[in-house]
């Protein structure tokens, strides 16, 4: 059985990968920004047939967050199997050249974060034997 954590689990494209890995029957750890979502998001992989989901409020731009939603997530499922990263925005082309703190922000939603994100799993999946 898979143990998943989806960051931006309350995306389109998270939701219907969170479903499936539900029907297998894995244990799903999901952060978003939408409390409500996320627990009707629980409630309804737990009837398709998760072992078991938790969840936390996780904002990708909140850089100091991070480590403790992924240990969040480490602790409620005692490993980490596969991350999923859902989170991103689609911002306007025209505006971001047009203002820098628009600009600012879609680089950290979209390319900061990762990076953050990517940093802290890859000390977690490494102490698991899972990353070199």
């Amino acid at each position: 059985m898979k143990k998943i954590l989806i960051l931006g689990a309350t995306s389109a494209i998270a939701i219907e990968t969170a479903r499936l890995y539900a029907q297998q029957g894995c244990s799903l750890f999901l952060a978003a920004r939408d409390e409500q979502k996320l627990i009707t998001l629980s409630k309804d992989l737990i009837v398709r047939g998760a072992n078991t989901v938790g969840h936390c409020l996780f904002d990708a731009n909140q850089f100091d967050q991070h480590q403790s939603v992924c240990e969040n997530a480490l602790q409620f499922l005692g490993q980490l199997d596969i991350v999923l990263i859902c989170h991103g925005s689609l911002p306007d082309q025209q505006r971001c050249a047009e203002d820098f703190n628009e600009a600012q922000l879609a680089i950290n939603t979209n390319g900061l974060s990762v990076i953050s994100l990517l940093s802290t799993l890859a000390e977690i999946l490494s102490s698991q034997g899972q990353a070199s």
